[in-house]
């Protein structure tokens, strides 16, 4: 009698528990009083270990997706199966997985032997960046003025847009700070701006534009005309 059991489960015949690797020899009555003699040679099945990458915890921006992937070549010859909290997920049956939504992930393999182990947990957190409030602007001149905003947990940069009230917008990206100067505004004009933040380096993922923030630009001083000389 031969039989292979994988590392750390065990065989049973008759009362008797085996978890090594051996011979073993077991003797069992029948009711009849006659014994039989079964001699089993047990094999254990070396430990195998699986590990995953990134180990995390990994935070990615709402939209955006990151991969997890087994440490080491993947074999054909075994089985994959990813799950999150909540259990297997369905058609996750390679050696990488595509996460976009926070939760636990890890892979289990099953090697050609039948004997699975599984990989070590990894957690991913999504985040969306809310809208900058605060609105105020500036250091309001001739040709120029600062829009200033509130800061954003988790934003990466800000995105201000701008334009001549009524106009088209133009916009100025990839702003590190909580304001932005704008400089050769034409005077005693009236303009409107709007903010947002980005959580993502590429504004792959931003939140809505801001409400709109209102400021009109200087009047220059008015040349004197008709001067004149008296007494």
């Amino acid at each position: 009698n031969t039989q292979s059991v994988c590392f750390g489960s065990s065989y049973t015949i008759g009362s008797n528990t085996y978890t090594a690797s051996g011979t073993y020899t077991d003797t069992f009555t029948a009711a009849n009083g006659c014994d039989s003699i079964v001699t089993t040679i047990l094999t254990v099945l070396p430990q195998f270990t699986v590990a995953i990458s990134p180990t995390g915890p990994i935070t990615i921006c709402n939209g955006s997706t990151t991969q997890l992937t087994l440490v080491g070549v993947a074999n054909p010859n075994f089985s994959y199966q990813w799950s999150d909290a909540t259990g297997t997920i369905s058609g996750a049956t390679t050696s990488s997985y595509t996460v976009s939504s926070s939760g636990t992930y890890s892979l289990e393999v099953t090697n050609s032997n039948g004997c699975a182990a599984t990989s070590n947990a990894v957690i991913v957190n999504i985040i969306t960046v809310a809208t900058p409030g605060s609105l105020s602007t500036s250091n309001i001149m001739l040709d120029r003025a600062t829009m200033n905003w509130a800061a954003v947990a988790n934003a990466n940069h800000y995105d201000v847009r701008l334009r001549e009230q009524g106009g088209s917008w133009s916009i100025l990206g990839n702003i590190l700070t909580t304001s932005k100067t704008k400089y050769n505004l034409s005077s005693a004009t009236t303009y409107e701006w709007q903010v947002r933040s980005a959580c993502s380096a590429d504004s792959s993922s931003v939140s809505a534009w801001s409400a709109t923030e209102t400021f009109s630009t200087l009047t220059p001083c008015t040349v004197p005309t008709n001067p004149t000389v008296a007494n």
